[in-house]
Parts: C-alpha cells; structure tokens; sequence
C-alpha cells in the first residue's frame, strides 16, 4: 500500500542538524491549538491509535489520533498533521533556484546569499525537496516535559567542552555573549525561544513528539522494492484541523 507524504517545514540550522544526523525528532503544536488555549485545562486521555474521519464515502484524513478531557470530562480529539508511524515527510527549506532548473540550499551555503536571494522554506515545491524522512514514532507531551536525551535528538549544538549552544543570544535575549548552556535542555529551550519568543516556555504547551529516520538527503532516489516512489500525496500538513482553528504552530520549525 503506498505510504503518504506530507511536507513539514525546518529552519536552515534544523536541516543543518539533519544533515549531520544530529537530529532525529522534532516537536510541533499544530493540531494542538484549541488545547493550547489553556494547556492546564486539558489532561491527555489516550494516544497512539491510527484515527480517520470520513463524511460518507469521503475520507478527510488519517493519522495518529490522541484523546484528551478536560476539567468537566469533556473529550475532545485531535489528529496529527503530519500523519502516522510510517508516512513520509518531505523537508521543506529555505532555498534558491537556478537558470539551469537546479536548486540551492541556503542550509549549504548559509552565508551567501544568491541573486534574489533566499527563498522562504514554505514556498518550496515538491520537486526542490531533498531530505524525506520517515516517522518512526508519534506521541504527545508538555513541551517542558522534555528529557535531556531528547533534548539532544532535537539537534541542539554541542561544543567541545560538553556545553550546548545559547539561541538567545541570536535575538538578544541574553546580554552576556558567549555564554553557553550546560545542559541540552535549556539549550533546547533557548532555540525554541528564540524562534517562537519568551512566552512559550511559561505556556508550555501540548506537543507532538514526532521520530524520524532519514531516508535521502537527495531526493527520491530508490527504486525496487521498498522504494519511496509509489506514494501517496496529501494537503499541506495543517490544512485539515478538526475544529478548524487556525492552522500556524506555535512552535514552527525546530
């Protein structure tokens, strides 16, 4: 049976992570939005199970599918965007096109910038994506929840001296320059920082913890058997929410 594929965005450190094999999850809030109104009021019931909604002989949508309750019992289900255990994710990225009808990658050559310059990652097309992954594992948690192991499969950098990089300093969040993060953690919840601002560690929403092994890092090159080239496409991830709630993450490319 084919497998789908849904696009999922990165930030060009995030593919350079990739790229090095240093990353090998990431955490995203879409599909999340209505439960992180108000995270604290929500207690996850279930997750796990493949859920689909269909309207007659219409099928909207597939994926991991998690039920939470809130204060009142209340359930409410969510699925996730980006699918299930085993379906395809095809990396967009910030990039460039040549006359040629190749393509750069700003993640290759971070400090040049082309002739018209980089072109923001959620404008790639399919054809341009290079990095596929497959999910290997989808569940749900606080984003404070974060272990220091899985802190370092985020793909936070790690110095010699067994510091991890400070984002804060990337957006001025911190005056001292040059100091690092002891722990993976708090590096981790600098870069989140940096991307999404302050507030997000205080709101600590619901995540989905989603897995991934690389498949390419050049396209779709595999053939025969067990090749990646009969697939399923679906919408954008996000495009289909079930309370229709506005479809941005608020954690967007880690």
């Amino acid at each position: 049976m084919p497998r789908k594929q849904h696009p999922i965005l990165f930030q060009t450190e995030m593919v350079q992570a990739i790229d090095e094999d240093r990353k090998t999850m990431t955490r995203r809030t879409t599909g999340l939005e209505g439960i992180n109104v108000n995270p604290d009021a929500w207690t996850l019931n279930v997750c796990g199970f493949v859920a689909r909604l269909a309207i007659g002989n219409r099928k909207l949508k597939e994926g991991n599918g998690a039920i939470f309750r809130n204060r009142e019992l209340q359930p409410k289900l969510v699925f996730c965007p980006y699918g299930k255990v085993g379906d395809l994710l095809w990396v967009r990225e910030s990039f460039s096109n040549n006359e040629d009808g190749t393509f750069d990658y700003k993640a290759d050559y971070p400090f040049t910038k082309p002739q018209g310059g980089w072109k923001p990652s959620i404008h790639m097309p399919k054809k341009a994506a290079r990095i596929i992954l497959e999910i290997t594992d989808i569940r749900i948690e606080r984003l404070n929840d974060i272990s220091e192991d899985d802190a370092i499969a985020e793909g936070v950098l790690e110095f010699e001296d067994g510091t991890f990089k400070n984002y804060f300093t990337q957006k001025g969040f911190r005056a001292e320059d040059g100091v690092e993060c002891l722990l993976a953690k708090g590096s981790f919840q600098s870069l989140i920082a940096s991307i999404n601002g302050k507030n997000i560690i205080d709101l600590n929403p619901w995540v989905w913890v989603i897995k991934f092994k690389v498949l390419s890092k050049n396209g779709y090159p595999f053939n025969g058997n067990g090749g990646i080239e009969a697939v399923e496409t679906t919408v954008s991830a996000g495009i289909v929410n079930y309370d229709k709630e506005p479809l941005d993450s608020l954690i967007k490319t880690t």
